[in-house]
C-alpha cells in the first residue's frame, strides 16, 4: 500500500511496478578489464510506486530500496526538477512491448509521461535503469596535487575520487540519514497548490511555502547531530 493518494488502483493496490537495474561507480570500468561482450555489474531490484507520486518521491522510494540515498544530493532531478551537468545519476525507462525503450528520464515532463504509458499497460510495468555517474567537485588544477615524501606528486582529485567510491559511511553519516529521512516525513507538503514536495511553511499562504532541498536537509540534519554530542557531552 502507498500512502501518496491512499491504495493504488494498480497490481492489487502496490502500485506501479518497475523493474530496476542499478549501475553503481565501478562497476562499468571493471568490463573493460574483461571481455567486451560482458556486461556491467548491476544491482535489481522491484519496486512498487503509487500512481500519484511525484517524480522526487519515486527517487527517494528506489534509492531507498537501493540503499544510496546518499546520491539525492546531488541529484538535479530530486532538488529542483531537472537533470544537472555533472549529476549524481543518468536514469533512462522502457515500458515493455511498446515502442518506449531507454527513454531518457531528465525531468518532471519525462516523468508524467512514463508514469502515463505505464498506467496504460495492463499489467501496470515499467523499467528503470540508473547509472551512477563520477562526479568530483575538485577542479583540475596544479594547486590539487599534494607532494608525497618520496617526492611524487599525487593528485588530490584521484584521492578524492577514490574515497567517494570505496569509503564507508561513519556513524555520524548513518545518523544524518535517518534525521533526514524523519525531516522528509514531517515536511512532506499535503497542499495541492504547493509545487513543492517537501517544504518549510513559513506562512499561511502556499507562496509562503520555502522549499527544503536535499542540501538544507543535511546541513539541518548535521546541526541535530551536533547538537546532540554538545549536549551529551555538558558538563
Amino acid at each position: 500500500v502507498n500512502s501518496a493518494g491512499g491504495i493504488s488502483a494498480f497490481n492489487d493496490g502496490k502500485g506501479l511496478r518497475f523493474n530496476i537495474e542499478f549501475i553503481p561507480l565501478g562497476s562499468e570500468s571493471d568490463v573493460s578489464k574483461q571481455h567486451k561482450n560482458a556486461k556491467p555489474k548491476s544491482i535489481n531490484k522491484v519496486v512498487y510506486i503509487h500512481e500519484d507520486y511525484q517524480l522526487s518521491d519515486m527517487l527517494v522510494k528506489v534509492l531507498e530500496v537501493l540503499k544510496r540515498r546518499d546520491l539525492l544530493e546531488h541529484s538535479g532531478l530530486y532538488s529542483n526538477g531537472q537533470v544537472l551537468d555533472i549529476d549524481s545519476l543518468t536514469i533512462t525507462y522502457s515500458v515493455p512491448k511498446t515502442r518506449t525503450k531507454d527513454i531518457a528520464l531528465e525531468g518532471e515532463d519525462d516523468f508524467t509521461e512514463m508514469v502515463g504509458q505505464v498506467q496504460a499497460k495492463k499489467n501496470a510495468e515499467g523499467t528503470l535503469v540508473l547509472i551512477e555517474n563520477k562526479r568530483t567537485n575538485v577542479p583540475d588544477s596544479d594547486d590539487n596535487n599534494t607532494w608525497q615524501p618520496n617526492g611524487r606528486k599525487k593528485a588530490k582529485k584521484e584521492c578524492v575520487n577514490f574515497l567517494m567510491q570505496t569509503r564507508e559511511p561513519n556513524t555520524e553519516e548513518e545518523e544524518q540519514d535517518g534525521i533526514i529521512k524523519d525531516l522528509q516525513d514531517r515536511y512532506r507538503c499535503e497542499d495541492k497548490a504547493c509545487p513543492y514536495n517537501i517544504c518549510w511553511p513559513a506562512g499561511t499562504s502556499v507562496n509562503d511555502h520555502v522549499h527544503l532541498m536535499f542540501q538544507h536537509l543535511r546541513l539541518w540534519a548535521s546541526a541535530i547531530v551536533v547538537d546532540f554530542i554538545m549536549s551529551s557531552h555538558s558538563y
